[in-house]
């Protein structure tokens, strides 16, 4: 299977379309949820039919990305995110002038508490028995979101990396864009990712262009050793992924 663009395929967008249609509610413009053909993908492993997939967005806003994907799986998928205001969620949510004009009318009024349960992934500091921070998530995206403001400098942006792949379940996959923050030196930010592939031979990341922006893919192998979404340094398609530093698989 493929990396995930964050916008999804012409066919993708289609079914996308007709699903949110079904589920009762209009069709959504914008972004479309990251990471959607692997969730799909990884759904039809037997683990998910006892438990939900759960997914971290950093930087979830009004929670417009957490309640589509949670729609289009619904029961399946537990979407967890990360912000600043409540009470901007709360003012958007119920301004229905401006959910039209956004093509948001989808979103309800209420949301669960699991959205910006944390200001920051930099907070969640559960530990399992061995003092080791505990893997949670099966999945996490960041779409111009926390990442891209938090860091203040390199090693602060080395550090919000290591969070995520500390708190990624073996198996996991994280999507970030882009995929440095805004203003930073792509190439010097390279430099510290490497360190972290160096550290620990469980974790590839992988980066990839495309037209406006820059995405980081970063996996964690599962607990047998396998890369679950990158087979090789190649797309189904052909296309060159950059791989930021050769990680041995365990």
């Amino acid at each position: 299977m493929s990396p995930e663009n964050l916008f999804l395929s012409p066919e993708e967008e289609a079914k996308f379309r007709e699903q949110t249609i079904e589920a009762g509610h209009e069709e959504a413009h914008g972004p479309k949820p990251a990471g959607y053909s692997d969730i799909k993908h990884r759904l039809e492993d037997s683990e998910f039919s006892t438990r939900k997939f759960k997914v971290l967005d950093l930087g979830g806003g009004i929670g417009a990305y957490a309640e589509q994907l949670e729609k289009l799986f619904p029961n399946k998928v537990e979407v967890f995110t990360t912000g600043l205001s409540k009470r901007n969620i709360r003012e958007s949510r119920n301004d229905t002038k401006w959910k039209k004009e956004q093509g948001l009318e989808f979103l309800d009024s209420n949301y669960p508490d699991r959205y910006l349960k944390w200001r920051s992934i930099l907070e969640l500091n559960k530990t399992d028995k061995n003092g080791e921070p505990l893997e949670e998530f099966d999945c996490i995206v960041n779409t111009m979101g926390e990442l891209q403001y938090g860091p203040r400098n390199y090693l602060a942006y080395e550090k919000y990396i290591q969070a995520i792949t500390a708190k990624m379940l073996p198996g996991g996959v994280s999507f970030l864009t882009p995929a440095v923050p805004i203003g930073a030196d792509q190439e010097v930010a390279l430099e510290y990712l490497s360190r972290i592939v160096e550290d620990d031979p469980r974790i590839r990341i992988y980066f990839r262009e495309y037209d406006s922006y820059s995405t980081l893919i970063i996996e964690k192998a599962s607990n047998e050793g396998k890369f679950e979404l990158l087979k090789g340094d190649m797309e189904a398609d052909g296309s060159l992924l950059k791989k930021i530093s050769v990680a041995e698989e365990v």
